[in-house]
């Protein structure tokens, strides 16, 4: 066995045992869940959920837009996300402030890619007031109405748009994801990626909204409509 493989699997061993440890810190502050609606059920009503993401400012609102509104010039370099955008294009065509600019190299790209921890202190993330959701869970309301709608529209423009949309609230927000978001895609999975983006197409048609919990196994994050 050459010594690439033993290190990936090495680091693999090494994210089982710390999204292990996150899991069991959200079994300890949510308490147990049931598992997600089969998708294959009937809609139904969806269950009034209050804004999960009262700690999101005005000026996170608008900068998240911003990021979102870029998602297109996102891409990915082997296993790490980048931007085709220089500063200099993000200030004159896109508005970006010298302080959107460190976020979105910090927070986003360097978070996306493990190569720095979130610089939010938070550690509520988006956790709310669905008992059958044991892990962060994004309320159809949020997708529709509120600021987690920017996944929405990351969503359609493609997984790479919503890799950075949800680096970037996962930021923002804190919480046990968003150590796991530090971790960085290559970890996560870009596959991942695409099942969320599926997921919340499907949560919003049938008027649900997405669980998303973190597992004993990898890859360390999965996503359920519910």
């Amino acid at each position: 066995m050459s010594r690439q493989v033993i290190l990936k699997s090495g680091k693999r061993n090494l994210l089982v045992t710390v999204t292990a440890a996150l899991a069991m810190l959200f079994s300890m502050v949510i308490g147990p869940g049931a598992s997600a609606e089969p998708i294959g059920k009937q809609p139904q009503k969806a269950q009034f959920c209050a804004n999960l993401v009262e700690d999101i400012s005005a000026e996170q609102e608008e900068l998240l837009n911003k990021i979102v509104s870029i998602g297109s010039y996102f891409y990915m370099e082997g296993d790490d996300l980048a931007i085709s955008l220089t500063e200099q294009e993000l200030t004159e065509q896109f508005d970006f402030t010298a302080e959107d600019y460190s976020f979105l190299q910090t927070d986003v790209l360097d978070v996306a890619n493990g190569m720095a921890r979130p610089s939010s202190s938070s550690m509520s993330g988006l956790v709310g007031p669905q008992a059958n959701c044991s892990g962060w869970y994004i309320s159809n309301w949020d997708l529709t109405a509120g600021v987690a709608a920017t996944l929405v529209t990351a969503a359609d423009i493609g997984p790479v748009a919503l890799a950075a949309a949800f680096t970037a609230l996962a930021s923002m927000v804190g919480g046990p994801v968003a150590t796991v978001a530090a971790l960085g895609l290559a970890y996560i999975g870009y596959d991942f990626f695409k099942d969320l983006a599926w997921k919340i197409a499907g949560a919003v048609y049938r008027g649900k909204g997405v669980c998303i919990t973190l597992t004993w196994a990898y890859p360390p994050i999965q996503a359920a409509i519910m």
